[in-house]
């Protein structure tokens, strides 16, 4: 189990990481993060990579970032999840 904590971002807890599936550099990955209720998954170009449990939602802003190199996006939707 891995814990993040940052000033800003706040806490995330029970991350684990399955493996790594980014395409070479040059090439378009897909990335769709659903939030659901306390859980938040990132799945990459059709495989689920992380979920993270006991997540606590709240209000703000979205960043998009990237770990130490250039990045660029195309095709950004962001879609509110219908209550069941």
């Amino acid at each position: 189990m891995r814990r993040l904590d940052h000033e800003t971002f706040g806490e995330l807890t029970n991350l684990k990481k399955t493996r790594g599936l980014e395409k070479p550099p040059g090439q378009w990955n897909t990335y769709e993060i659903v939030a659901a209720g306390d859980t938040v998954t990132l799945t990459v170009n059709g495989i689920e990579v992380n979920r993270a449990t006991g997540c606590v939602p709240s209000q703000g802003r979205i960043c998009l970032t990237s770990e130490g190199s250039e990045i660029h996006f195309r095709r950004l939707k962001i879609v509110p999840l219908t209550r069941q």
